[in-house]
């Protein structure tokens, strides 16, 4: 099979009005893990990650990449909070990979 690989993260970056943007990692910092703003920034995502995933597959792209294991990896060394916030990373991320493959994706966390 032929790999076409498209970065996905481009749904992360609604309303960031940042000056300056790392365009190649998803603003982590900038995601709510808690509260109405959590149900209401996923549900964006999942939505906008949804219409792309539709687009891309039209387009013939068979793979995406999401950003970064880094945020989704636990370990008992974290801190608390961390492992907190990496709880909701990773819930959150479950659910956008069981969106993406319902496309058809095959997905890649990049490293």
């Amino acid at each position: 099979m032929r790999l076409a690989l498209i970065d996905a993260i481009g749904p992360f970056f609604r309303g960031d009005r940042r000056k300056r943007v790392n365009w190649s990692k998803i603003p982590f910092a900038l995601l709510p893990v808690a509260g109405p703003e959590r149900l209401v920034r996923w549900r964006q995502i999942r939505n906008d990650l949804d219409r792309f995933a539709e687009r891309v597959t039209a387009l013939g792209f068979n793979a995406v990449t999401l950003d970064d294991v880094a945020h989704l990896a636990d370990d008992a060394w974290h801190d608390p909070e961390t492992r907190g916030r990496i709880a909701v990373y990773r819930d959150e991320f479950q659910s956008l990979i069981r969106l993406l493959r319902s496309h058809g994706l095959e997905v890649f966390v990049t490293a």
